[in-house]
């Protein structure tokens, strides 16, 4: 294909690949031949961000919706893949073990267990455990919904930039099964697949699900025999549904996951070469660590679902328990001399309870109220070995790296408790004007001790033992103006807390036990939904405000990343998503986001000059524009275009005020593939290696009922 042509594609073409905002066309049409001016319109889709189930397109939030076969089709793995396409999400793995999601700019990359993010992750109504716990398996889904900006009111803490919100595929009445197989480049094997039927008819049901995946490593490791960063990982599930009454019905399900991946595979950037040391490669395809990275992680939990429907309304218990347990070693410096390693165990056990009461739907009043208890414990221990040399550049950063070799531990452990009820009125004040008002109260505490040591004689040994309390009330009102189907415009006001909590870098032991305070947000947003064109076209955008106070940020002060509170942080921003089914073999995509983040504290800083540009591109290719095309495994060709740019600035020590603002310029994705090619848009990528797969799939049913 031309350089020309290749623009053009790229610049006309776009694809169902991975499309949140409505996803693909009617499937009863997918299924059979259609004249090329026989479009489908796209289907409607069913969201759960209000406790209750809505449409999309009437929901008055800020959401990106993927439906169970769009997961399926585009063989996504991870919520990497939905980064891509979600607008101001950014979903930042370091592994399965440690990742960090983000949304309109709010997170702190933390995992101490005294902390928390300020994005949760919900699978089936029930929060996880955080950083060791933000990767699940994502095979065999009935939905995956992004919630931007502030829920407070009835997603509880910790949900200050939005909510991912991940609902499993229950068990079905009707027998089916599925098996898919997928093997790619560098030796990629993977086998997934469920069974679901009837146990006993009409009354109970049963479903397992299963994911394999090996592959070989694909980073050269220049001074150890081999290639690293491989992947070794299985995962399962199980559940059960009970039907006694049309009434009740009971859903209790278990999951397990075991990745034994090697945990963090550092790389050098530059071109420097110290003459102590053996010559460096800077390849991105290439480490010079001398340590061989591990990885052992286990995570899974526990749910049991009970609702029962009465005429005034449905009652729900949600009962949840989840598990998390990683151990990992890996090299810091990623130098051949092995400066300085890190082995780390992070564990956490969690329960939680929700029990709300909605309202039926389809009534000018609709409500919905709850409480909710969580308990949590977690357990950190970060250990160093330092061996640095002395002309090294961690021998050479400031002591005690340059005194030779020693040992250095930190250990905490925190339990937490959270309390909270809520409640939520939505009120038709006429047949197009709608409010809806809610509020939060949380009270919770946390509670625990830190030790700090190392074997340097340096710096003292600290410990201390702590507690603190700390309450919340988060208000939010929305009024909504919907006078057909097609149009939805909104204004809304909504809050949101992020906890408070401990932190294990300090150099006395007061500064161990002083707590940095819970970050909150209020923010204003304006929002509208267009469908056009027989809903073959659908135009989303939003712009809001957020103000934050305390915002919880980290310093880098006396070599350690040191968790604190800024004074103020305003967050403006813009986002708009737009997909349309051009014809009956064509959809097109677009997504824009664009905020600004500038936050004040009372810190005096002396002014320095920074870089004021830095450019990136999602696929890891150092030109800040890049076109690729894949060749798809069975029809066609997909051509992806991607642009991803940030801007920086900063100044300080202006009437004692510290102003830093970053710019995070528009993140446009235009992606194209013929829609009979089922596995191509956005396929398994790694450091910017693509992968091949699905090649096989092999499905069968006993009954035409298709899958819930």
């Amino acid at each position: 294909m031309s350089k020309r042509a290749l623009w053009i594609a790229c610049a006309t073409i776009a694809a169902s690949s991975l499309s949140g905002v409505a996803v693909g066309a009617d499937q009863s049409m997918a299924e059979h031949a259609v004249d090329d001016d026989d479009v489908a319109g796209l289907s409607e889709i069913v969201v759960t961000a209000t406790r209750r189930p809505t449409y999309l397109q009437e929901t008055p939030i800020a959401i990106t919706a993927f439906t169970s076969g769009e997961i399926d089709r585009q063989h996504i793995e991870d919520l990497t893949n939905l980064a891509i396409v979600a607008p101001s999400l950014v979903f930042t793995a370091l592994s399965r073990q440690e990742a960090y999601p983000s949304i309109r700019g709010t997170t702190v990359g933390n995992d101490a267990p005294g902390s928390d993010l300020g994005v949760s992750l919900f699978i089936d109504d029930v929060p996880t455990t955080g950083v060791g716990d933000n990767d699940p398996n994502l095979f065999d889904l009935q939905s995956i919904e992004v919630l931007r900006g502030p829920q407070g009111t009835l997603f509880g803490r910790n949900v200050t930039g939005g909510a991912l919100v991940i609902h499993t595929s229950a068990p079905d009445f009707a027998t089916h099964e599925k098996a898919e197989l997928t093997y790619g480049n560098y030796n990629l094997a993977e086998g997934r697949g469920y069974l679901t039927g009837a146990i006993i008819d009409n009354k109970l049901a049963g479903k397992v699900t299963f994911d394999i995946r090996r592959q070989d490593g694909i980073i050269n490791n220049r001074y150890l025999p081999g290639e690293t960063d491989s992947t070794k990982l299985w995962g399962t599930r199980a559940q059960l549904l009970w039907t006694p009454t049309e009434n009740l019905r009971v859903l209790g399900g278990v999951d397990f996951t075991h990745d034994t991946s090697p945990y963090k595979v550092q790389q050098l950037i530059g071109n420097f070469q110290p003459s102590s040391f053996p010559p460096l490669s800077y390849g991105p395809s290439d480490t010079d660590q001398a340590a061989e990275p591990r990885g052992d992680s286990k995570t899974g939990g526990g749910l049991i679902r009970v609702n029962y429907s009465a005429p005034f309304g449905t009652i729900s218990s949600i009962t949840g328990f989840r598990h998390a347990d990683s151990r990992d070693f890996f090299s810091t410096t990623a130098d051949p001399l092995n400066a300085i390693l890190q082995a780390n165990h992070v564990e956490a056990d969690q329960v939680t309870e929700e029990i709300h009461l909605a309202s039926p739907v389809a009534q000018r009043l609709g409500w919905v109220t709850g409480l909710f208890f969580l308990n949590s414990n977690r357990e950190g221990i970060h250990r160093y070995n330092i061996n640095a040399p002395p002309n090294s550049i961690a021998g050479l950063a400031a002591p005690p790296y340059n005194n030779g070799p020693f040992t250095a531990v930190n250990d905490q452990h925190v339990k937490s408790h959270s309390y909270a009820a809520f409640g939520d009125i939505n009120y038709a004040l006429t047949a197009a004007w709608k409010l809806t008002v809610g509020a939060r109260y949380t009270k919770e505490d946390k509670s625990g001790h830190s030790e700090v040591n190392d074997t340097s004689g340096l710096s003292p040994d600290l410990a201390a033992t702590y507690s603190h309390s700390w309450h919340a009330f988060n208000p939010k009102g929305t009024l909504y103006y919907q006078p057909t189907k097609q149009f939805l415009a909104y204004a809304t006001v909504a809050s949101g807390f992020k906890s408070g909590g401990f932190d294990t870098a300090a150099t006395t032991n007061q500064g161990l036990a002083t707590p940095f305070q819970p970050e909150k947000v209020v923010s204003y947003e304006l929002g509208a939904k267009i469908t056009a064109f027989d809903n073959r076209l659908i135009f989303n955008a939003a712009a809001y405000y957020a103000k934050y106070t305390e915002l919880q940020v980290q310093e880098f002060t006396n070599l350690q990343y040191i968790t604190s509170n800024a004074g103020v942080a305003n967050i403006p921003g813009a986002e708009l998503e737009s997909i349309f089914n051009a014809t009956s073999w064509l959809t097109l995509l677009a997504i824009i986001a664009t905020w600004t983040l500038a936050t004040r504290s009372t810190c005096k800083e002396t002014a320095r000059t920074l870089p004021t540009t830095k450019f990136h591109s999602t696929s890891n290719i150092t030109s800040p524009w890049a076109a690729t095309c894949i060749l798809c495994p069975r029809f066609g060709r997909a051509v992806s275009y991607a642009s991803a740019a940030t801007l920086r600035t900063k100044a300080g020590s202006i009437s004692k005020t510290k102003i830093t603002t970053i710019h995070s310029l528009a993140t446009i994705l235009v992606s194209a593939a013929w829609r009979t090619c089922t596995s191509i848009g956005s396929p398994p990528m790694r450091r910017g290696k693509y992968l091949y797969g699905p090649i096989t799939s092999i499905t069968s049913a006993t009954s035409s009922t298709p899958p819930t």
